[in-house]
């Protein structure tokens, strides 16, 4: 969105205007190879003013800054975050340079070019109240500003990002990291409006227990939100990447779109927040809406069209996730995930289950959870796909009622463990269609269980300080 075709930021924006995000994630520097757009992609002016030669890093490109404040704002007007990602590590032939501009060597990096870019792009976007600041993606995988980037975080692992090799299969906790240090430091001192910061992982976790880091911001859903918060301290968890929707023949862009809806219930239910992505590379078609002058459509990789089947389910998740007369309000609540079931937990007035590892040959299996027992709740099955709620059944009677039999001996109660006022319940759990997602709500006293009703979400501009669903 950023320095690049003004026609596609244009329909990237009406895309936005259509869709359930409200959070963007952007390159501030371009990538990908020169074209008919290479002056307004520069972010600094050529050596000499030669077109085409390297970037003076001295001098940067006014217009190129203009057009990003220009996207900043109009992202603003539509009540969506921009998360800037301020260095960008991906070595494309253009622009050259970019992403070590003080040499290749961690040992002797020469740290001012970083640091007056730092200066520059925050002294032009700090004033955008719907900015936020990541230092990179995947910030471990450049060497010149990581001295361990070479080092295989996992050892003899094919894939390392599938589980990781860290504390509880996250991916390993990164050594010292001095220049993203600085970096961090750098940003917090000049942004006098304290904008959220962090820095976005991939082999390496990066210490989130900094006080320069407001919030996780993770990809890999097997980097769990209990197990990072155990590691680095309770902080807003962003999965900003959990794949993506796609037909990309990588693991990371080929989820189905049922799978990718799935995971903005996953983050729900161990108490995060998660991001979209799609990498549908489509040729022009009426499905999509292409012009023919883009050729094939990736979202993820430069904006234009949303081509996927998610973005309609997820916009029904934000509704009910942000429906407070359903459920107390998200951040109210507490995540857990014990490997068979992820529970959210609300006090004792909403409790969802979200049941995603099967047993052996099972069906309708049989579970037991702990659900208080000073009152009866209403449990409901959600169907995210079909967009659906439907109401099961009214739990048993609270304890101490002659219908209320106690599990068998041995019998194993899945989720978070629980104190006095809860007791063990049997419930049926279809392990033929997991996921499988239950929630119990305690009625309001003296009302009638409360049926389903479709609340319209909140519009961008209302809800600009919240984290994104």
């Amino acid at each position: 969105m950023f320095g690049g075709d003004a026609n596609r930021t244009a329909r990237t924006l009406a895309s936005l205007r259509a869709s359930p995000f409200n959070k963007v994630r952007m390159m501030a520097f371009p990538s990908g190879a020169a074209g008919p757009y290479q002056r307004a992609m520069l972010p600094y002016e050529p050596l000499g003013g030669v077109a085409g030669a390297a970037s003076d890093l001295t001098r940067f490109n006014v217009k190129f800054w203009q057009s990003i404040e220009r996207t900043v704002e109009a992202l603003g007007e539509l009540g969506v975050q921009a998360d800037v990602v301020l260095f960008n590590l991906y070595m494309q032939p253009y622009p050259a340079g970019l992403a070590c501009m003080g040499g290749p060597n961690a040992s002797a990096y020469d740290m001012y070019p970083d640091t007056r870019f730092v200066r520059y792009i925050v002294a032009r976007l700090a004033s955008y109240r719907n900015v936020w600041w990541s230092l990179s993606n995947e910030w471990s995988q450049c060497g010149c500003k990581f001295a361990d980037a070479a080092v295989d975080p996992c050892p003899g692992v094919r894939d390392f990002s599938d589980p990781g090799c860290g504390p509880d299969g996250s991916n390993s906790l990164a050594p010292d990291t001095p220049i993203w240090d600085a970096l961090f430091q750098h940003v917090s001192a000049e942004d006098p409006s304290g904008h959220l910061t962090s820095i976005h992982n991939n082999g390496y976790l990066y210490n989130y227990s900094r006080p320069w880091v407001t919030h996780f911001s993770v990809q890999h859903t097997h980097n769990k939100p209990s197990t990072l918060w155990r590691l680095f301290g309770r902080k807003p968890f962003v999965w900003d990447e959990v794949k993506y929707e796609g037909n990309n023949a990588a693991n990371w862009g080929s989820l189905s779109a049922p799978q990718m809806v799935q995971r903005f219930w996953w983050a729900f239910a161990t108490g995060a927040y998660g991001g979209h992505g799609e990498t549908l590379d489509i040729e022009p078609s009426a499905h999509c809406g292409t012009d023919a002058a883009d050729g094939s459509n990736s979202w993820s990789g430069g904006g234009g069209y949303l081509c996927g089947q998610s973005p309609e389910r997820i916009a029904w998740f934000r509704q009910y996730a942000e429906n407070t007369t359903r459920h107390p309000p998200f951040e109210e609540c507490e995540g857990d995930d014990d490997g068979f079931v992820q529970t959210l937990t609300c006090g004792t007035d909403y409790i969802l289950f979200r049941f995603y590892a099967a047993h052996a040959f099972a069906n309708h299996s049989f579970q037991y959870v702990n659900l208080p027992t000073a009152f009866k709740m209403r449990q409901e099955l959600l169907q995210p796909w079909e967009m659906r709620t439907s109401v099961i059944w009214q739990p048993p009677p609270p304890a101490g009622s002659d219908t209320a039999a106690p599990p068998p001996p041995g019998a194993k109660v899945w989720g978070p463990a629980r104190g006095a006022g809860w007791a063990p319940v049997g419930i049926q759990v279809d392990e033929d269609t997991l996921p499988h997602i239950l929630t119990f709500t305690r009625p309001e006293p003296g009302s009638e269980p409360r049926v389903q009703r479709e609340v319209k979400a909140k519009s961008g501009r209302d809800r600009w300080l919240d984290l994104p669903f």
